[in-house]
């Protein structure tokens, strides 16, 4: 009887381990045991480097069955001439000095050779200075470019490089560099260098600010498509008079349902039959669009999109008591239209519709609504004869929409992790709604969800936008097409809808999936320009607590024993989860990416010259709950910057110092006889600033506040 019972223990524990690595032992044996390897070859077969520089080369396996697959271990790596150029065991390269010399990658008794030129140090990277400029019409800006050598020194290089704006309209940029405003708006500004090694760019966006009217949108989730949080347009509010005797609660207006979505502002909207209104837009899981008027609370009219998904038919009730609009819309101001994914039930099934919504009115757009709909290659979880379809049932559209090149990306996650559900990505065409492709994140695994807490898709200046996937299978590294716990820089195809252009992936993905610890927990962040060698960055926090910063022109893919290929990996930086998404700002003198975790402070990490502090600088003497603050910056350009964040339990809106986060300026608890208190919000709810007032929506209403009104 005892040895049946230690039997079955260790039978049970055998079983454990099986489910605890279950994907390991899938992809083995499906990958590595019935494939069997001809050749291997090395990307790039030829490369010419500057001396000073790194470049990581790839091994591709090639099978007799015609698959291929990038080897991220088991290759043995030598140099012909290390003088000239090492090579280490990831494949990472050094150029010492110049003239040339070969690489070897063997695996086992297979082998392969590239060839690598070393030429003079050169110009690798260019970075515009400053960053971040707001300018009005008629005013000037002198902008500064620095180039990075790849022997790492620095030099300014403003007059050798081409200067374009991509909209002269609105921002004009001399061959100097000096940038004149001339209409209200956006621009971005490229400095242009031809090197040796090809075309190397900087990127700054810059917006030309009106006389007479400090913001003229929050059009999108938290301002802008970079995902930096931050609104540099503001007058009115300074750390000096958001103090508790001068600033409060303004009004509570009433909406039908749970807020989620983050509210979106309009200055001058000529509302039907209504005259001219700043305007702010309410989402709400009853599937609603409330027009309120951002100055009185008012409302100007709402616009129903069809039956939410009701109570009974949720898999758990994380999103409250029905699910209808969920990710915050996206306004294009040039046509006055709002975009949005409604869930819809209808015949006891659910649907996900996109509208295009009149934001003068609360009418369809001809054309308005179409069923979001796809059918992919794939043998992945609900797929039926080699394909994997868009069920709508177990997922949900918690990203916040963005504009892209007239497209309109909408990402799909899920509820509570249950069902068959996936990471989808769809482009719709902003005219007509039509539909210009689809990405799925694990076509032949499981989930990768796409939620980032509710962030939007981060788009860079060349129209790439980036993504980061939950928990799911992962196995690209072997040839395969799942993506889970993920960065993922996408690009919309000439002809071909929606392409992978570059990605990485942790070096403990598996461990990161088998403990719940997803990457995609936060939404990315694109870091203005920064002088040093990898000028382009990415960052992004993940529920293991740690910190990623990704070269954007080389995101590193994927290696097993380590994460030394990106730019910087900062582990175990949090004691909890991060849950919600970064935010940056600068003032004058420094820069800091902000960050928050469950239960833990809202941190300040400095930024310089492209690499990031493991050490906060300032954080919060609060302890923002679950799931954390979701951090918001108000500023005018560089100056008088301001942190907002929520509590989720409590309502409770914060304001804090934003180049000192331990000088809180402001809570709602400090308003006499309970003044500002509002209702309990909901997760990962984010304050949207506009024009000296604060708004954010609870779970039935819109809040506003601002600077109060003389006695």
């Amino acid at each position: 009887m005892k040895r049946l019972l230690v039997l079955l223990l260790a039978g049970l524990v055998f079983l454990g381990l099986a489910y605890k690595f279950r994907h390991r032992i899938l992809h083995f044996h499906s990958r590595s045991w019935f494939r069997t390897m001809q050749t291997i070859t090395i990307s790039p077969a030829v490369s010419l480097m500057s001396k000073g520089s790194h470049k990581r080369f790839l091994v591709i396996a090639h099978y007799r069955d015609g698959d291929q697959a990038e080897l991220s271990s088991e290759v043995t790596w030598t140099s012909s001439n290390p003088a000239v150029a090492r090579i280490d065991a990831n494949g990472i390269a050094a150029a010492t000095n110049e003239g040339t010399g070969t690489f070897r990658a063997a695996v086992g008794q297979v082998s392969a050779t590239a060839s690598v030129s070393v030429v003079p140090a050169t110009a690798v990277a260019l970075a515009i200075s400053p960053t971040n400029q707001t300018l009005g019409v008629t005013g000037n800006l002198q902008l500064t470019v620095f180039a990075t050598r790849s022997d790492d020194t620095i030099e300014e290089v403003t007059n050798q490089v081409n200067w374009t704006s991509l909209s002269p309209d609105i921002a004009a940029v001399s061959s100097a560099g000096l940038v004149h405003g001339e209409t209200p708006g956006n621009s971005t500004i490229v400095a242009e260098m031809v090197t040796p090694l090809g075309k190397i760019q900087s990127a700054e966006r810059l917006s030309v600010l009106s006389t007479t009217a400090s913001l003229a949108g929050a059009y999108s989730y938290r301002y802008d498509t970079t995902g930096t949080g931050q609104n540099r347009f503001e007058t009115a509010l300074t750390p000096k008079n958001v103090r508790s005797a001068t600033f409060g609660k303004l009004f509570a207006a009433p909406v039908d349902g749970y807020v989620y979505a983050q509210p979106l502002y309009v200055s001058h909207v000529e509302v039907r039959d209504r005259g001219a209104h700043n305007v702010v837009y309410a989402a709400t899981e009853n599937n609603s669009i409330f027009a309120i008027d951002a100055d009185s609370g008012a409302e100007l009219f709402r616009t129903s999109l069809g039956p939410a998904v009701p109570k009974d038919q949720l898999a758990c009730l994380d999103s409250g008591p029905q699910i209808g609009i969920t990710g915050t819309p996206v306004i294009d101001p040039a046509t006055q239209t709002l975009y949005v994914a409604a869930k819809t039930f209808k015949n006891g099934k659910s649907f996900f519709y996109l509208h295009a919504i009149d934001i003068t009115s609360g009418k369809e757009r001809q054309g308005s609504p179409v069923l979001v709909t796809a059918s992919l290659p794939g043998t992945g979880g609900g797929s039926r004869n080699g394909s994997v379809n868009f069920n709508a049932a177990p997922q949900l559209q918690r990203p916040a929409l963005v504009l892209v090149e007239g497209q309109v990306i909408v990402g799909f996650g899920s509820i509570c992790d249950r069902g068959s559900f996936h990471g989808w990505v769809f482009a719709y065409d902003e005219e007509n709604l039509t539909q210009r492709g689809v990405f799925l994140s694990t076509p032949n695994g499981s989930h990768g969800g796409i939620w980032q807490a509710g962030g939007a898709p981060a788009v860079d200046p060349q129209g790439n936008f980036y993504v980061i996937t939950g928990d799911g299978e992962f196995d690209a590294y072997e040839g395969g097409a799942d993506y889970g716990d993920t960065f993922l820089k996408l690009r919309l195809g000439a002809h071909d809808g929606i392409v992978r252009a570059d990605y990485f992936t942790p070096f403990d993905q598996n461990e990161m999936e088998i403990e719940n610890s997803d990457l995609g927990s936060s939404a990315p962040l694109l870091l203005p320009d920064q002088v040093g060698p990898h000028s382009h960055l990415l960052f992004g926090a993940a529920k293991n607590g740690a910190m990623y910063l990704l070269d954007r022109d080389d995101m590193g893919h994927f290696q097993s024993s380590g994460n030394n290929q990106i730019v910087q990996y900062i582990p175990h930086v949090f004691l909890s989860k991060v849950h919600v998404s970064p935010a940056y700002w600068s003032d004058r003198a420094s820069e800091w990416v902000y960050v928050s975790s469950v239960e833990g402070p809202l941190q300040a990490f400095p930024l310089s010259r492209g690499r990031l502090s493991p050490i906060s600088s300032s954080q919060t003497s609060t302890l923002f709950g679950y799931p954390g603050a979701t951090p918001v910056i108000s500023s005018h350009g560089n100056a008088d910057g301001i942190v907002w964040a929520l509590e989720n339990s409590s309502g409770i809106l914060h304001a804090y110092d934003a180049t000192n986060l331990s000088n809180e300026l402001y809570n709602a608890r400090q308003g006499p006889d309970g003044r500002d208190a509002a209702e309990r919000g909901v997760q990962f709810y984010a304050p949207m600033v506009a024009n000296g007032r604060v708004y954010f929506g609870t779970r039935g209403h819109l809040y506003a506040y601002g600077l109060l009104a003389k006695p």
